[in-house]
Formats: C-alpha cells, sequence, structure tokens
C-alpha cells in the first residue's frame, strides 16, 4: 500500500477515537433523557420537592357586590346623619385604635369596655342597621386614609385611629413596596372587617359575621403574604384548617403536605399527601401530589439510612 494511503487510514482511525472519547457514556445519559421524557409524557411520579402552595379561589364579582352594597350605606349616610349615639360609638372606636398604637394599655381597656358597652345598648335598643351603616362608614374613610398615605408617605390621625399600628404592621410584614400596600382594595376592605368586628366582638354575630368570601379574601392574602413574626410555614400551615371550613373545593391535605415538607417534617407531609390522593385520587394535583410524594419517601429513606 502507498504510504500516503497508509497514513490516511491511520489518520482517520486516529480521529474516530477521538471522537469516540467524546462520545464515551452517551448511551447512558441518552436513558437519562428518555426516563425523564418517559415520566413527562405518561405521567410516572419522580421525586420532586413541592414549590407551589394552593391558594382559596375568589369570586371577584360576588366580593364586588358585598362592597357595593357597603358603598350604598356609605351614600346613605352621607344623605342622613347617624344619630349621635352611633357617632359616640364610632368616635370611642377611634379612641381604642388611638391608645393601642401609642401602647397605652390602660385607655385602651377603658375605651373598649366603653365601645363594648355602648355598642350593645344601640343593638338592644336599635338593632343593627345604624351599625352596620357605621361600620361601613369607617372602612370607606379607612380605604381613604391608606389611599393618602400612600401618597403622601405620612400615617394621618384617621389612619392611627381607625387602623392601630397598620402602617407598622405593613412595614414588617412587608405588605409595602415602593410606598404603596401590596393589598388590592378587596384585600383591604376586608382586612379592615376582620378587625372591627374582632374588636366589638361580633366575629359571630348575625349580619356582622363575615362572609365565606371574605374569608376565603382574608386568608389568601395572608397565605402569599403572611403576618410578621415566627416561621412562615407553620403560619401558613395554622391557616389550613380554617380555609377548609370556608372553602369546600381547598386542597388541604396536598396544602398540609406543601408546608409540612418545608418545616422538615417529611414523615408528616408523606402522610398528608397519601391522604390527598386517597381524596383526590384524579384532579389538577394528582401528579403533582405523587412527585411530592416521592420525595418525602426519598427523604424519609435518607433520614433512616442516617441513622443506621
Amino acid at each position: 500500500m502507498p504510504e500516503h494511503e497508509s497514513k490516511a487510514i491511520a489518520s482517520g482511525g486516529s480521529r474516530r477515537q477521538g471522537a469516540r472519547r467524546h462520545l464515551e457514556g452517551w448511551q447512558l445519559g441518552a436513558l437519562s433523557v428518555g426516563i425523564a421524557l418517559v415520566g413527562v409524557v405518561f405521567g410516572v411520579p419522580r421525586p420532586v420537592p413541592p414549590s407551589v402552595l394552593p391558594v382559596p379561589t375568589l369570586d371577584a364579582p360576588l366580593m364586588t357586590r358585598i362592597m357595593s352594597e357597603d358603598a350604598a350605606r356609605v351614600a346613605r349616610a352621607h344623605a342622613q346623619p347617624l344619630s349621635y349615639e352611633v357617632r359616640l360609638i364610632g368616635e370611642t372606636f377611634r379612641s381604642y385604635g388611638k391608645a393601642m398604637a401609642d401602647r397605652d394599655l390602660h385607655r385602651a381597656d377603658r375605651s373598649l369596655r366603653e365601645l363594648l358597652g355602648r355598642t350593645k345598648a344601640e343593638l338592644d335598643a336599635n338593632g343593627t342597621e345604624a351599625l352596620l351603616t357605621l361600620r361601613a362608614v369607617q372602612t370607606d374613610k379607612f380605604l381613604g386614609a391608606l389611599r393618602e398615605f400612600e401618597g403622601s408617605g405620612v400615617a394621618s390621625a384617621e389612619l392611627t385611629e381607625l387602623g392601630d399600628r397598620f402602617v407598622a404592621k405593613a412595614q414588617e410584614a412587608q405588605w409595602l413596596r415602593d410606598g404603596r400596600f401590596l393589598l388590592t382594595e378587596a384585600e383591604r376592605f376586608v382586612l379592615f372587617r376582620v378587625r372591627y368586628s374582632s374588636v366589638l366582638k361580633l366575629e359571630t354575630a348575625s349580619p356582622f359575621a363575615l362572609s365565606a368570601e371574605e374569608w376565603r379574601t382574608y386568608y389568601r392574602f395572608l397565605l402569599e403574604h403572611p403576618e410578621p413574626g415566627g416561621e412562615v410555614a407553620a403560619k401558613q400551615l395554622a391557616l389550613i384548617e380554617p380555609i377548609e371550613r370556608v372553602d369546600l373545593r381547598y386542597p388541604g391535605a396536598f396544602a398540609r403536605g406543601v408546608l409540612l415538607y418545608r418545616l422538615g417534617r417529611h414523615s408528616a407531609a408523606e402522610h398528608a399527601f397519601r391522604a390527598h390522593l386517597e381524596q383526590h385520587p384524579t384532579g389538577a394535583w394528582r401528579l403533582r401530589a405523587q412527585n411530592h410524594l416521592a420525595a418525602c419517601v426519598l427523604e424519609v429513606q435518607r433520614a433512616s439510612a442516617d441513622m443506621l
């Protein structure tokens, strides 16, 4: 064989061997990709740590109607002012808020006892209508005070009286961004009503008790923006049971699994995801629950191996 042909063949063989070196292990890589693709196509569970926390489903038109009813009450109050006794209840509520903001517990206690006494007397004498209107008026003023704060950056006396330390709490909880509150108008509305009913001890009294839609709005906000202090996942976990009471469609067991996993309680999270799959063998969260369950099992096995 001519020398130049022999060199060409040898050179070609060397190049092929170099190429093979670059492709060594490609079969294993292709197999891994193939397995991943099969998992995606056929929905085979694979260990995936949970990242998505479900939130309550809201009915925006219903919330709009609730807020519109309050707006109508405010309009009627402008046309026909509230009685002196009811307006005095409003002033006492403000006094209580100011005392709480000042951390003057003695004055706050005195104002609260006066407030509760006046409220009971009004309910006994005239029923609920005037107090519902007062709540609507003070809610409207609170919302206006929040907008004023967003414009000026200064908490007005009205905002302090109606909202206590709301601004300080919002800053601590990071509910403020670039000088604006993260809350929607509906969330602001509901947060004030929760506070109002709580202060006046009317949380369960009809018609002051919040509707299921208002509670869903409230809990959804707190799931997404937890109150300050403590472990975030622990605070969110405490909300799941009350959410289940007002939202029958909420995947509570799945949400518990997510939060327990975040807290490092993998065995409890495993039980939660199994419970979800027993309750909902089909549905939008099924594949996620299977993947998260596999991740929990893996973590439990790792913990068991570490103990050996």
